[in-house]
């Protein structure tokens, strides 16, 4: 609240803060004055404590704490008088972190432990003396205030800088083969300012804060000077240690050595991509929790994010409340322990292909697990496929969508996953648990000829997905047969721009009765396409209408095999013959004319054609034509002059 000035506490107030991380006042940066009790107690630009009796509620010694983040960021607080008291006081790191302008702390002569970066900035003096008292203490927030660690550097702001800390220089932990320091700041507030240090003997990499402001692990792009990038490949061990507040994303991605994590009591998050593609890591703890071999343990976690995709683990423990369902499970998931049912994560583990068993009760679990071969290529989360050259059969296996591909031209991209065959691609089966194509999957592969899609409905396919698929004839739900020259889509909700365009080899379309969207282009350059199947009055019908095709009802009558042929310019390049060098020379311009079509970079430019002139083979024998003709122009235009000269003169 920056317009806050001043607080007044009635008399018999006391103040309970719950949670360690509350900062009553934290941020007020224009706040002055508070007083508790009568009028007498008020003083100008001081946080008068007395006649107050407050308590840190987390803690259960009964001491009388100044809270944790309870003035930071006031800027403008100039002192603080805290009232003596029986019982011990402990003063934090952050209690006034950001008071530039904070001058004094008065205070009682019972104060047992204050942190040593407020010893540096603030000057502390007996409430009842009047003596100074600032001097080494014990500190809270870990270490000991008397020297033997030093401040990380930089001013104190208004709650956005000036984090306790270690010199790197003084961070020197017994026994390390390497160490460092890391640094990172978000919207201008510190968020990373962590240790790191890495043992050969037990091939570990281990994270340490000396602050208990918000911390994040930070990777090696924000090591102060050296990293650990010299020991990636054979680190075994990772532990982050406490005042860790999170894993930082993409921190560790493929480190191939890696077999398990220890986490300190306050890390709540990991982000996405933090152990992506760390083929050999199976397990994650909590200091102070039994470590389960294969077990990624997330309890306490604020948020579940995507962290372990491509490691090994099989077995994750949720976190008790879930933010939300779009979860990636690794491909080697086989049980997701629960605390906390809901139909969304039953769904989920369904459709992902994971158990689910209560880890309070273990006799309460839905079975859903089957398994995906590790071994084949991967063209999604937790999607394979499999290819089969004696029969040009290409199946994907898993569960979820087959991934977009980015970057696509015209000649295709080298990021789908099957790139290097699709031209040996005849037919495709996609399994049932898989729920969507992705964007431009199998745009360019020319020679598939069927597609089998699963059955249930909400199917998607993704933009330009099969797009110059020229010689595909049928695109068919499971458990049906293909019917050549027939694309039937009627589990799928939209179709999206593209997605069949330049498939030469298709006459009809079935279409969902629900579709309100049919992108732009979906059947572009489709010669042979003629008829729609769907549900009268329906959206299907009024495309028909419009693109002047026929409409047919599905119930009425299934589309019939249709063979197609494609189109001429495809198969049959037009030539034209060289002029004879016996022909006689003419004053004619020769006629344009095309050239068969080629194919430069490849099939993918399949229709791209080419306009050149035809030489005539003898060039000196047409410059008489040239000059004869230039000169009778000449002449036609000095006879055109003199007429009209002459009859305007006829005219005077």
């Amino acid at each position: 609240m920056t317009a806050l000035k001043s607080v007044h506490f009635a008399e018999g107030q006391r103040i309970l803060v719950i949670g360690s991380d509350y900062g009553l006042f934290e941020g007020c940066s224009n706040l002055t004055t508070v007083w508790f009790g009568d009028d007498s107690n008020k003083i100008e630009g001081c946080a008068n404590f007395t006649g107050c009796n407050t308590k840190d509620n987390d803690n259960a010694k009964g001491q009388n704490n100044f809270a944790k983040n309870l003035f930071k960021g006031c800027a403008s607080l100039k002192s603080v008088i805290y009232t003596a008291n029986t019982n011990e006081t402990v003063i934090y790191s952050s209690t006034f972190e950001g008071c530039d302008s904070l001058e004094s702390i008065k205070i009682g002569d019972n104060i047992k432990n204050a942190s040593k970066d407020l010893f540096e900035k603030y000057k502390f003096i007996d409430l009842e003396t009047g003596a100074d008292i600032t001097e080494a203490l014990p500190d809270p927030d870990g270490g000991t205030s008397s020297g033997e660690t030093g401040t990380s550097g930089g001013e104190t702001g208004t709650g956005n800088s000036g984090v306790a800390g270690t010199d790197t220089k003084e961070f020197n932990p017994e026994g390390a083969t390497a160490y460092g320091h890391l640094t990172g700041e978000y919207n201008k507030k510190i968020i990373i300012d962590t240790y790191w240090a890495y043992y050969d003997d037990t091939k570990t990499l281990e994270f340490t804060s000396l602050t208990t402001n918000y911390n994040e692990t930070g990777a090696m792009s924000n090591c102060d000077d050296v990293n650990w990038s010299e020991y990636k490949d054979v680190i075994e061990h990772i532990i982050v240690g406490d005042n860790i507040a999170k894993v930082s994303g993409k921190s560790f991605i493929e480190y191939p050595a890696l077999k398990d994590v220890r986490l300190g009591a306050q890390v709540a998050q990991i982000d996405d991509d933090a152990f992506l593609n760390c083929t050999n890591l199976t397990t994650i703890w909590r200091n102070g929790r039994e470590r389960i071999e294969g077990r990624a343990d997330f309890r306490g976690f604020s948020r579940f994010c995507d962290a372990l995709i491509g490691t090994s683990v099989t077995e994750i423990v949720l976190p008790e409340k879930l933010s939300t369902y779009e979860l990636n499970m690794p491909m080697s998931l086989k049980t997701a322990y629960f605390t906390n049912l809901t139909d969304e994560l039953k769904a989920h583990a369904e459709t992902n292909l994971y158990n689910l068993v209560n880890i309070n009760n273990p006799d309460e679990k839905y079975e859903y697990y089957v398994y995906i071969d590790p071994t084949l290529p991967l063209c999604g989360e937790r999607a394979v496929f499999d290819f089969d050259e004696a029969t040009g059969t290409l199946t994907v296996y898993g569960a979820g969508a087959i991934g977009d591909i980015v970057n696509y031209h015209g000649g295709g991209s080298k990021t789908q996953p099957w790139f290097s065959i699709r031209q040996n691609i005849k037919h495709i089966v996609i399994t049932e648990k898989i729920t969507a194509i992705g964007k431009y999957a199998f745009a360019g592969c020319k020679n598939v000829e069927t597609v089998q899609i699963p059955s249930f409905d909400g199917f998607v396919i993704g933009n330009a997905a099969f797009e110059s698929c020229e010689n595909m004839k049928s695109v068919y739900l499971a458990g049906s047969e293909p019917i050549e020259g027939t694309v039937d889509v009627r589990n799928v909700h939209a179709l999206e721009s593209w997605t069949f365009a330049y498939n030469y080899l298709i006459a009809n379309a079935v279409i969902n009765p629900n579709v309100a969207k049919i992108g732009n282009s979906v059947f572009s350059d489709n010669p042979n396409l003629a008829n729609i199947y769907g549900t009268p009055g329906s959206f299907a019908e009024e495309y028909a209408a419009t693109n002047g095709l026929s409409f047919f009802d599905i119930s009425a009558s299934a589309p019939e095999a249709v063979k197609c042929e494609p189109p001429v310019a495809s198969t049959e390049p037009e030539t034209t013959e060289a002029p004879e060098t016996t022909a006689p020379i003419t004053t004619d311009v020769p006629e344009s004319t095309e050239a068969p079509e080629t194919t430069a970079g490849g099939s993918d430019n399949q229709f791209v054609k080419v306009d050149v002139t035809e030489e005539p083979e003898n060039e000196t024998n047409m410059m008489p034509i040239i000059i004869a003709a230039v000169a009778a122009a000449v002449v036609v235009a000095v006879v055109v002059i003199i007429i009209v000269v002459a009859k305007k003169k006829s005219k005077k």
